[in-house]
C-alpha cells in the first residue's frame, strides 16, 4: 500500500500547478481549433412581398411563403444563429415577368456566415389584368321556418355590388353569394338581416361586404304545370294554338289533390260584332281553386274564323272595320 500511495501522490500532487495549466492550455487550444471548424446549416425563411397595388396588373400566382435556406461558416457562429431576418421579394418593377430570382444577398446574415443555397431560388409568377365589374347579389337562405310556411326573399339593398380583382377570376363569378342566412325559427312576416357578403376569392376586393336582406315568411306554395289543355273558343273560330300550358301556383292543399280535368280554358268572342285583336285574346279559367294563380304559355290565343267549305282565314288587324262586318260568317 505504501509504494501505492507514493505512485498516486507522484502523478497526481506532484507539480500540481504545472499539470493544471497544461489541461487548460489544452482545452483552450481545443476549442480554437474545433471553433475554427466550417458548419453547414438549413433555415427556413419567411417570404415578404411587395407588390404594385396601383397598377393595371395584378399577381395572381401563389409565392411561397418560406424558402430553405442553407449557410455556412464557423461554427461557434452558426451555431448561435437562431433564426434569419425574412427576404423581402420587391416585385414592383418585375410586373409581367415569368420568374422572380433570389438574390443571394437579399439574405441578411452575420460576418462570417454565407449563402450556400437556396431553395427554390426562383419563384414563377403569372399575372393578369385588374378588371372593376358589378355582379347581382344571390341571398343564400339554410334552415326550415315552421311547418306550412315557407321564406322568400322580398329585397336586397344594395342589388349589386363592385368586384375588384383579376380579370380571369372575376370573369368565373357572375354573381356575389351571400353567407348563409339561417331562416330557422323565423315567425310569419317581414325579416330584415344585415348580412356579409361570401369571399369568392382571396385576390377579389368587394365593395360593400355586407348587404340588407329583407325576409318574408309566407304560407307555404307549391307550384303544378298542366300541358295540352285546349282550349274552348265560341262558334265559328277556331283557336290557335289549340292548346296551352297552365302553371298553378298556390298552397299544397289546394293543388296537391288537383284534378287537371276540372279545368277549363275558354275564350269569348269580341262584343258587337268587333273582329278579334291580331295580337289575340286572353283565355279564361274556369274551375281555378282557391287562394290559386295562373299563368297561362302562351299568354294569349288568336282566333281564326272558319269558313264555309272549311277554309280559314285570320282577320288581319288593319283590314277596314266596314269590310270585315261586311264578310259572310259560318255562323247563322
Amino acid at each position: 500500500m505504501g509504494r501505492v500511495g507514493a505512485l498516486a501522490r507522484a502523478i497526481f500532487v506532484r507539480d500540481i500547478g504545472w499539470k493544471l495549466l497544461s489541461l487548460a492550455i489544452a482545452i483552450v487550444l481545443y476549442a480554437l481549433v474545433h471553433g475554427a471548424e466550417d458548419v453547414q446549416r438549413s433555415f427556413a425563411v419567411p417570404v415578404l412581398v411587395t407588390v404594385d397595388e396601383s397598377g393595371d396588373r395584378m399577381l395572381v400566382s401563389e409565392v411561397p411563403d418560406a424558402v430553405k435556406v442553407v449557410v455556412r461558416g464557423r461554427s461557434t457562429v452558426v451555431d448561435d444563429l437562431e433564426a434569419i431576418d425574412p427576404i423581402v421579394v420587391d416585385l414592383r418593377d418585375d410586373v409581367g415577368a415569368a420568374y422572380h430570382y433570389i438574390d443571394p444577398d437579399s439574405v441578411r446574415l452575420p460576418a462570417g456566415v454565407e449563402v450556400v443555397r437556396i431553395v427554390p431560388d426562383a419563384i414563377p409568377l403569372r399575372w393578369d389584368r385588374r378588371a372593376v365589374l358589378r355582379r347581382p347579389v344571390r341571398p343564400v337562405l339554410v334552415g326550415t321556418v315552421i311547418e306550412g310556411f315557407e321564406a322568400r326573399v322580398r329585397s336586397v339593398s344594395p342589388g349589386q355590388v363592385r368586384f375588384e380583382g383579376p380579370l380571369g377570376v372575376l370573369e368565373r363569378h357572375l354573381d356575389a353569394p351571400t353567407e348563409p342566412l339561417d331562416v330557422g325559427g323565423m315567425a310569419p312576416g317581414r325579416h330584415e338581416r344585415w348580412v356579409p357578403l361570401e369571399r369568392v376569392h382571396p385576390l377579389v376586393r368587394i365593395d360593400p361586404p355586407r348587404v340588407q336582406v329583407t325576409v318574408e315568411v309566407v304560407p307555404r306554395r307549391i307550384v303544378r304545370r298542366f300541358s295540352g289543355l285546349p282550349v274552348q273558343g265560341p262558334a265559328g273560330w277556331r283557336p290557335e294554338p289549340p292548346t296551352v300550358t297552365v302553371e298553378l301556383s298556390g298552397p299544397p292543399e289546394s293543388l296537391e289533390g288537383f284534378d287537371a280535368a276540372r279545368l277549363r280554358v275558354e275564350l269569348e268572342a269580341p262584343a258587337g260584332g268587333e273582329p278579334p285583336p291580331a295580337e289575340g285574346l286572353v283565355p279564361r279559367l274556369v274551375g281555378l281553386p282557391e287562394r290559386v294563380e295562373a299563368r297561362l304559355e302562351p299568354p294569349r290565343v288568336r282566333l281564326v274564323q272558319v269558313r264555309r267549305g272549311g277554309a280559314r282565314s285570320t282577320l288581319p288587324s288593319g283590314a277596314p272595320a266596314r269590310r270585315r262586318r261586311a264578310e259572310p260568317s259560318s255562323t247563322p
